[in-house]
């Protein structure tokens, strides 16, 4: 290995459960149209996408370690009722809204 460092943010589920709300099996080309509509919706619009990923149903608030904690304890990230996601922690740990 190279040694370069990274770190991997999760969406609980899929992200079209996430930023979606949908649940359904979805095709390929369906799971891209909701890309594509999110990246769409928030084109030159990045704080209100910020706020979008505070959101209270899916957030995850604390570190990035914490928020790893926060899934891996007991049934968080098999939970069918709430998704949870940590990609704000990206936004937030490069200072960015």
């Amino acid at each position: 290995m190279a040694g370069f460092p990274y770190e991997i943010y999760y969406f609980s589920r899929n992200m079209e459960h996430v930023l979606h709300d949908r649940a359904e099996n979805l095709t390929d080309d369906e799971k891209e149209d909701l890309a594509f509509d999110i990246a769409d919706q928030y084109t030159d619009q990045l704080e209100k996408f910020l706020e979008y990923l505070h959101d209270d149903g899916f957030y995850v608030c604390g570190t990035y370690k914490d928020t790893w904690e926060f899934i891996m304890d007991g049934n968080n990230s098999l939970n069918r009722y709430c998704s949870y996601c940590n990609v704000a922690v990206f936004f937030e740990q490069l200072e960015i809204g």
